[in-house]
This record gives structure tokens, sequence and C-alpha cells, in this order.
């Protein structure tokens, strides 16, 4: 019985000290709170800033991206520098296999394999064959056609 009632006083000790410990973080969250608004704290609120230019419609960005082939990056060559030569000769680039697409020519695939850097490419019309300058141009059923700027290669 002497047991239970000094649990009894341990636990509303406990209770009072929560209490209390709630109550000073309260004051202590509003003092700050009032410091802020008031203006009185550490540093001022900064006003925000908004730009008055107009924002260009999400289109507009997505034309820029979509036009640009982020795997085969521009090569600017200026005046008077010699023209680099391309990475392979077609006659490291091997058919492995055509996809052919039945509904848009333009979606069917060529799996290519570069015996220069013994690496596969999967490649659709118009992108390039890995680190070389070989543009993949047509794919038919039973081989391909590949372009370096001009001149046209047919892989079987």
């Amino acid at each position: 019985m002497l047991l239970n009632r000094a649990l009894g006083v341990v636990v509303i000790m406990m209770i009072a000290l929560v209490a209390f410990r709630i109550s000073s973080i309260r004051a202590g969250i509003s003092e700050t709170i009032e410091k802020q608004v008031s203006g009185a704290g550490n540093r001022p609120i900064q006003s925000l800033v908004v730009s008055e230019e107009a924002v260009p419609a999400l289109d507009a960005y997505l034309d820029k991206v979509s036009s640009r082939n982020i795997f085969a990056p521009k090569v600017t060559i200026r005046e008077g520098e010699p023209k680099p030569e391309p990475a392979g000769s077609p006659k490291d680039l091997k058919l492995v296999a055509v996809s052919m697409d039945s509904t848009s020519v333009e979606e069917s695939m060529a799996i290519i394999k570069n015996k220069g850097d013994s690496k596969t490419y999967f490649v659709k019309s118009g992108q390039t064959i890995g680190s070389t300058e070989y543009v993949l141009d047509k794919v038919f059923s039973d081989h391909v056609v590949i372009k370096l700027r001009k001149q046209e290669f047919e892989l079987k």
C-alpha cells in the first residue's frame, strides 16, 4: 500500500514536470514569433522580388529540347581547321538484326555492332551510330543504309 502511494506521487510529479516543460516551450515559441513579427528578431524578413518578365510557354521549351539529340552533340569546325576523320570505317560496322515496325517506318530499328569498340548499338533512323559520325538513314527488312556526310553506305 505504501508502495502504491509512492508510485502515485511519482506519477503526479512526472505529469506536473511534463506540463511545466510544455508551457515553457510554448512561451519560448510565442516570444520568438512575436520578435520576428515585430522586427526585433535576428534579421528582418526580406521582401520577395518577383520578376515582371513574361515566362515563355512550356511549348517553347519542349520544342527546343525535342529538336536536339543529346546523344549526338553538335561539333563545330572553325574555318582553316582540318575536318576530323570519322571514328572507324563502314567495314567496322556489322548489321546484326533489323526490327521493322509495321505501323511506322521511322520507328524501325537496326542493331549494329561496331567491331572497333566491340559495342552493339540499337539505332533508329536519323540517329548516330555510337561514337562514329555515321547516321542510320534507311531501314529495310534485309539491309540498312548509313550516311557519312553526303556519302551513303549499305550494311547487310
